[in-house]
């Protein structure tokens, strides 16, 4: 199921029952507090920008029990989120060396010191220590877009960590947000810049809605849920965040130029179920210089 928003792309995050934005950034503020400060500083702003996504994201994770895996975990927002509010036995996993693993220290050296042990792994690479069709859940959020290799093959992979039925959450940045429309319409640049945490660290591909939708789908998945989104929050006397440069004439254009699709949001959010294996083949508006034969033909794809 494809949802529409309202015409301005706005969905309002919903704080679990009992809390408010306030309480919930304040318990996830834990994660931000490491023992480099360059790092809480960033992972500060980061939890102000998008704490909204994360209660998004956790409002897609199915109430169960079972095993859930996420998979980039770092910094572990959503982490402590799902701790609190699911029931899954969590497996962590960042990247790194396929088969290692390792352990982060949240809130150092405070009473609510906390450590997150987790497994590396390259989701593009073949050596993943984790047993296929072992996980109920699995969270892909904030990584397909780093991908340097072949995202279909890292979908491919989750699919196959999944059991019959499993879902995926899977949050990615939007290629048509506003944000970047507002930078293109002012004659900028659109694309990610170069990140000091080296190829990884960098948006490498961006994917609009019925990209998305697509690559899950021949990925083996069945799509639940689809969208794109903002997720303004305003906490206290803060502005809300994720507002593009002169929102209110984008708003004005755009609504003419999207028919109320609502498409160009910040973030697209899916959930998709495990249907089957996923394609042999890859779909011809994402990958070339293949053999013919390794890629889809146009009727076998969905066009945007």
């Amino acid at each position: 199921m494809i949802d529409r928003v309202q015409a301005n792309g706005r969905r309002v995050p919903t704080p679990p029952k009992g809390e408010t934005f306030e309480s919930i950034r304040a318990s996830l503020s834990l994660a931000a507090q490491r023992s480099d400060p360059r790092l809480t500083a960033e992972f500060e702003n980061y939890l102000s920008a998008d704490l909204g996504r994360f209660l998004m994201t956790l409002d897609l994770v199915p109430q169960g029990t079972g095993r859930l895996l996420e998979i980039g975990a770092d910094p572990y927002f959503t982490t402590l989120l799902l701790d609190h509010y699911r029931d899954y036995d969590l497996t962590l996993a960042n990247g790194g060396e396929p088969g290692g693993s390792g352990e982060a220290v949240l809130g150092p050296g405070t009473p609510q010191e906390r450590s997150m042990r987790f497994v590396t792994l390259n989701i593009e690479d073949d050596g993943i220590s984790l047993d296929d069709g072992s996980f109920d859940v699995i969270l892909f959020c904030e990584v397909l877009e780093h991908l340097t290799v072949d995202p279909l093959m890292a979908l491919s992979r989750i699919n196959r960590l999944l059991k019959p039925d499993g879902v995926l959450v899977l949050t990615t940045p939007n290629a048509a947000r506003l944000a970047n429309a507002a930078a293109l319409f002012a004659g900028n640049n659109m694309y990610d810049r170069y990140s000091a945490y080296g190829p990884y660290g960098r948006h490498n591909r961006e994917y609009v809605l019925w990209e998305l939708r697509d690559l899950l789908a021949i990925a083996g998945f069945d799509v639940r849920r689809l969208f794109a989104a903002d997720y303004e929050v305003a906490i206290a006397d803060e502005t809300p965040v994720r507002l593009a440069p002169k929102r209110w004439l984008f708003d004005r254009v755009l609504t003419l130029l999207r028919a109320g699709r609502g498409d160009v949001g910040f973030t697209l959010f899916a959930q998709a179920v495990k249907k089957g294996p996923p394609g042999a083949k890859k779909p011809r508006w994402l990958y070339r210089s293949y053999p013919d034969d390794e890629l889809l033909g146009a009727d076998e794809t969905v066009l945007g």
